[in-house]
């Protein structure tokens, strides 16, 4: 069990999902997706959000997927930001964010998302 906030914590979101694929590859896991990868996701289809983004950690995200700085340097170049990130995101990840679960249930523990999008 994994509970979602896995990018916007530092320069290694990348390497960090890369990682929780592999483990699923090998072991039964159950991933929750976390407010972070729904707000990351959603910037993807709704540029007019993404500087608000870019302050939650969306910066560090962007770099590790080799977005380059000039690019989110000046927040006004939300299209350009939004078209980088998405030719960037490997499509395994984009299968991992959508599959990510929202909600798990186990006899008497049930955990959710909770859906703090800014």
């Amino acid at each position: 069990m994994f509970l979602g906030d896995y990018i916007d914590r530092g320069h290694w979101s990348r390497e960090t999902i890369d990682r929780l694929i592999e483990h699923d590859a090998e072991h039964e896991s159950v991933f929750l997706k976390g407010n972070h990868e729904l707000i990351a996701i959603s910037r993807l289809s709704d540029r007019t959000k993404i500087d608000q983004w870019l302050g939650l950690g969306g910066m560090e995200t962007l770099s590790s997927h080799g977005v380059g700085a000039d690019l989110f340097a000046n927040r006004k170049q939300a299209a350009g930001t939004q078209l980088a990130f998405h030719n960037a995101l490997p499509q395994s990840h984009v299968r991992f964010f959508r599959n990510s679960r929202e909600s798990f249930a186990s006899g008497d523990v049930f955990l959710r998302l909770c859906r703090n999008e800014t």
